[in-house]
């Protein structure tokens, strides 16, 4: 519940993630997620309207990956992220 919150990079190595993880960071601009396997997360985890990134080849593995289908629409190949 950081409401300041801009954005987050999360590992490869990450394996899961309990549901609300980032659920009230309204301030979020972007996630970024490194694992080429989709981690198991719970519900309501990323709220608004920010891209997910994620690795190319691992797109439609997290778009069809439970509890990540709800953010199908969000979620881009990493090469689209450009850095500011």
């Amino acid at each position: 519940y950081c409401r300041s919150l801009k954005y987050a990079i999360l590992p490869e190595t990450l394996t899961s993630m309990s549901a609300y993880t980032f659920g009230d960071c309204n301030a979020m601009e972007y996630v970024i997620c490194r694992a080429v396997t989709p981690p198991t997360i719970g519900v309501n985890n990323f709220n608004g309207t920010y891209p997910i990134y994620v690795p190319d080849a691992s797109v439609d593995a997290y778009k069809s990956a439970k509890n990540w289908s709800q953010y199908q629409d969000r979620i881009k190949p990493l090469s689209e992220y450009v850095e500011e």
